[in-house]
């Protein structure tokens, strides 16, 4: 929640603005000739993304995530935030010497904790698995309603799949 307050001192001169910041309320008081006037405006502000669309809000970062060579593993993130409408995901990644090849493979986890295959991600291979360049440290998603509203209603998502190592994850 935001609100703000102010306290506004009314003369015949100039008036006076006094800005305060109250995180649960807003209030304005006016002090007139021969008498005054309190306000009090409360406002909910919904906080699940940021009002800069530069800035990036973290999902997961911690300790380096290995996804190594083992497929049935993944990078499992119970706690997403909920998502707003056109969410890109953006994970940061290595991608270590001694692997042919690299991929992601992304998935979202339902109600009954099972990992289904998102259907954002394109140019995916016959597995669903997108092909990540060793030369970059970042592949962006651009999620489709479907998947978002799969995220939003279930218990998180997973990143899994093969070689790389993943630093963060944060969403835009």
């Amino acid at each position: 929640m935001l609100a703000m307050a102010a306290t506004v001192a009314c003369n015949q001169e100039e008036p006076v603005v006094t800005p305060e910041l109250d995180l649960n309320k807003a209030t304005a008081s006016v002090d007139a000739e021969g008498g005054s006037v309190a306000l009090e405006v409360t406002s909910n502000v919904d906080w699940t993304a940021s009002a800069d669309p530069a800035v990036k809000e973290t999902i997961w970062a911690g300790d380096s995530f290995d996804l190594g060579s083992d497929w049935s593993q993944g990078l499992q993130i119970n706690s997403v935030p909920r998502l707003p409408e056109d969410a890109r995901i953006h994970v940061v990644y290595e991608a270590p010497a001694g692997y042919d090849y690299y991929q992601f493979k992304f998935c979202y986890i339902d109600q009954n904790w099972g990992w289904n295959a998102m259907t954002s991600p394109v140019d995916v291979n016959e597995y669903g698995c997108v092909m990540l360049d060793p030369q970059k440290t970042e592949y962006v998603l651009a999620l489709n309603d479907e998947d978002i509203a799969a995220i939003n209603a279930g218990k998180g998502m997973v990143i899994q799949e093969y070689g790389a190592v993943i630093t963060k994850v944060s969403y835009k």
